[in-house]
């Protein structure tokens, strides 16, 4: 499989929907060991390729003091995807700012000449790649199948700690920095927002209850209260009733007595 850094984002990135878990290229590069030194690439017997492209001819001085080294392979940048550029001390510096591999084949003592791995005849540097996720991350399975070492399967990373490892002494370090901040106060923000609609579901269930509370109170109210002016009513009504049965029976008792006084008179 394609082991090149881009090769192992995109192949992430197109799961990413799945996992929740992007990759970011670091760019793959090569750094002399030693400065350049003078050196004719005729293409023939001594002969320099970048993935794949052949570079020169060319006549390199010391140092490449007159730039015709670093021009030479960035005249194929387009092609290689490699750019060149020669560092304070006069060594080489060849970067793939995409991730893509950079493979190098030499003849002729040209990769000592131009500082590299001495008696290299052929180097390939891999790019790496920065996984971010606002969760756990686990490598499980097979890592190899997009390049990576078998030994790295079932690494956990836990994003709880990202914070505790910023670094800001380079460019890409505070870059990386920001990219973190951002990820956990986006978590930050997203816990919040969960916690909100709990809040508001939660908010919503004491209100009703609180209406049901005060119907239910009511209805109990309307059970156990007595209706005042009712009772009276009634009070007053059954005491009329009364007084006028003690009337009607008065006056049923007194009617033998007035018929008697009737008879003897």
């Amino acid at each position: 499989p394609d082991t090149s850094a881009i090769a192992k984002a995109n192949a992430i990135n197109a799961i990413s929907g799945d996992t929740g878990v992007t990759a970011t290229v670091e760019p793959a590069e090569i750094q002399g060991l030693t400065p350049i030194q003078a050196v004719s690439i005729n293409g023939t017997t001594s002969v320099l390729v970048i993935n794949g492209v052949p570079i020169g001819p060319v006549d390199v001085q010391d140092r490449d003091g007159n730039g015709n080294l670093a021009a030479s392979i960035n005249v194929h940048s387009q092609e290689t995807g490699v750019r060149a550029s020669v560092a304070a001390d006069g060594s080489l510096v060849l970067t793939a700012e995409d991730g893509r591999n950079v493979r190098i084949e030499t003849t002729g003592g040209v990769a000592q000449s131009l500082g590299l791995t001495a008696g290299a005849d052929d180097l390939t540097v891999t790019g790496s790649i920065t996984l971010s996720s606002e969760h756990a991350i686990q490598l499980g399975g097979d890592p190899s199948l997009i390049g990576f070492d078998a030994a790295q399967a079932f690494i956990d990373i836990d994003p709880t700690t990202a914070l505790s490892f910023l670094n800001v002494t380079s460019y890409e370090d505070a870059q990386r920095a920001i990219e973190t901040v951002d990820a956990a106060m986006s978590q930050v923000i997203s816990t919040r927002s969960n916690l909100g609609a709990v809040q508001n579901r939660l908010e919503k269930t004491v209100d009703h209850l609180a209406v049901v509370v005060e119907e239910l109170s009511a209805s109990d109210s309307d059970i156990r209260d007595t209706d005042v002016a009712l009772e009276s009513a009634r009070l007053a009504r059954d005491q009329i009733v009364q007084q006028a049965g003690v009337a009607i029976l008065a006056q049923a008792n007194a009617m033998p007595r007035n018929i008697l006084e009737m008879l003897m008179r």
